[in-house]
């Protein structure tokens, strides 16, 4: 029960490599117990495939393998989106090792993670750099197989529950998040266009931004699935051929223009704008309101299922404060430190960061000079890169606001100042053909005199315009909180009217 997880993760981190990985294990490679093809659709469009597979190994252990083909289209920029895993689950289910192997658009990444009682040891490859860490690990997680066997010890009947810890990179913290599985009973779906009967089973997990519906045959392996991020994006994946799966795409799903949303109003020049007051009118009612996180600079006016009504303010330069700086606490202190995407220990960010901080002392100075040094070094603007670590973005200069504030944000951490990602939506006057529209967008917060200050690499100018709307931020580890996709998506696929009023606008600089 992971494919639209899958596929959302992968839409997100933009994953590229062939569907092929040697796992290790005394069997031959391509021999697997079981296989099946899925075709993965996006608000009914063929978008994809993705691959199941599972084979019994030595000593009662079971391998799975997950695998996953998408291609969208950004602008006139086709992108080509994959992700492959390996687990080795014990006898009971447990997961004993982990392995990945994956592109984040500039460079393959190789991840293996060996589970040992409560801990991980993680071992990461790209471009012949090596990142060894130990992270904290839930023995209680279940592997695919392992759940898949529970499912049909305990859901006997309908309306029966089962609650199992499940893991995913992306999930805060160890990794691990309660999954509640719920059998709601046999019904008759579609799958391809032809009737099959099949048993309805729900998830709903806490760190993922929407419940996950999956179809079961008799022998609980999913003939369908799908997930809904709100009205107009619904991911769904229904079982078919390899034949049909590697079907080559007619006419490629945009990703980009789509969601944009167009803002009535005079919004006047974003350079010297400072505060504005935006009301976005949905077009269908929310299941729930949305909530986005409050700051100093973005305040929920009103919430509810049929509108949303926001004061967005852009914040001055924070001052040292009289005595100096309060000492980082343990929290701040974690926004320093080495990720897999913030691979400051890598001899080239130390490079630039010391080149970019060179004349600058105070802190404030030294986050603006990273900020003009990304800007300028990053000289290919490439929606053909969605996401990639931060040596990497270094040494293709290219990518979009990702790659900025990704390397931003690792250039900050090596010059000593703790830094996050953040993800949302941002107002330009014109893209394209388009004129005053919001888009989703990423950029940067650093830590400077005792505040969240934005940065933003990819839009020329500093301070950050004032119109952005922040939907979530990225945790200290580099993964960014799930619910954040659930706002975006509420904003991005339901937006009917966004109107903005009562702009103030300063002198500018």
């Amino acid at each position: 029960m992971k494919h639209p997880r899958i596929l959302l993760a992968s839409l997100l981190l933009s994953l590229s490599i062939p569907l092929h990985v040697r796992a290790q294990t005394s069997q031959p490679a391509d021999r697997w117990d079981y296989e099946r093809y899925y075709v993965v659709l996006l608000n009914g469009q063929r978008a994809g495939y993705t691959l199941a597979r599972e084979r019994a190994a030595e000593g009662g252990r079971t391998e799975t393998f997950h695998g996953m083909k998408v291609e969208l289209r950004r602008g006139q920029t086709s992108i080509r989106m994959a992700i492959t895993s390996v687990k080795t689950e014990s006898a009971d289910g447990g997961i004993l090792r982990i392995s990945k192997y994956r592109n984040m658009g500039l460079a393959p990444v190789r991840t293996t993670s060996v589970v040992n009682g409560d801990r991980r040891e993680v071992e990461t490859v790209q471009s012949g750099r090596t990142l060894r860490k130990t992270v904290a690990w839930n023995p209680k997680v279940v592997g695919e197989a392992g759940q898949r066997r529970r499912m049909i010890e305990q859901l006997k009947a309908d309306g029966d529950k089962l609650v199992l810890p499940v893991f995913d990179d992306d999930y805060p913290g160890d990794g691990s998040s309660p999954s509640t599985i719920t059998r709601q009973g046999w019904e008759e779906i579609r799958v391809l266009g032809k009737p099959v009967r099949a048993l309805k089973v729900t998830e709903a997990n806490p760190a993922d931004p929407a419940p996950t519906t999956v179809w079961l045959d008799a022998d609980f392996r999913e003939v369908a699935g799908e997930m809904s991020l709100g009205p107009g994006l619904v991911f769904r994946f229904e079982a078919c051929t390899a034949d049909h799966a590697h079907r080559p795409i007619d006419g490629l799903i945009e990703l980009f223009n789509s969601g944009l949303i167009h803002v009535e109003g005079d919004v006047g020049s974003t350079r010297t704008l400072r505060s504005i007051r935006v009301t976005m009118a949905y077009k269908q009612p929310l299941d729930q309101p949305v909530d986005l996180p409050q700051s100093d600079r973005l305040k929920t006016i009103e919430s509810t299922r049929e509108h949303l009504v926001l004061e967005i303010r852009r914040p001055d330069y924070p001052d040292a404060p009289a005595g100096g700086d309060a000492p980082l606490t343990d929290e701040l202190k974690a926004y320093l430190q080495p990720t897999e995407e913030f691979d400051i220990t890598d001899k080239a960010i130390l490079d630039a960061a010391r080149e970019a901080v060179e004349q600058a002392t105070d802190p404030v100075a030294r986050g603006r000079a990273i900020c003009d040094w990304v800007d300028r070094r990053l000289t290919t603007k490439d929606l053909s890169v969605l996401s990639g670590t931060a040596s990497e973005v270094l040494r293709a200069r290219a990518g979009d606001c990702s790659e900025h504030a990704v390397l931003l944000v690792a250039m900050a951490r090596a010059s000593g100042i703790p830094a996050r990602t953040v993800n949302g939506l941002v107002y330009v006057s014109g893209i394209g053909r388009e004129r005053q529209v919001l888009g989703f967008h990423a950029w940067a917060q650093l830590y400077l005199h005792g505040q969240w200050v934005d940065f933003d690499a990819a839009v020329p100018g500093q301070p950050a315009t004032a119109f952005r709307i922040a939907t979530g931020y990225g945790t200290a580890d580099g993964k960014d909180e799930r619910g954040s996709l659930r706002s975006i998506a509420g904003l991005f696929a339901n937006i009917r009217q966004a109107t903005a009023t009562q702009a103030d606008h300063g002198d500018g600089e």
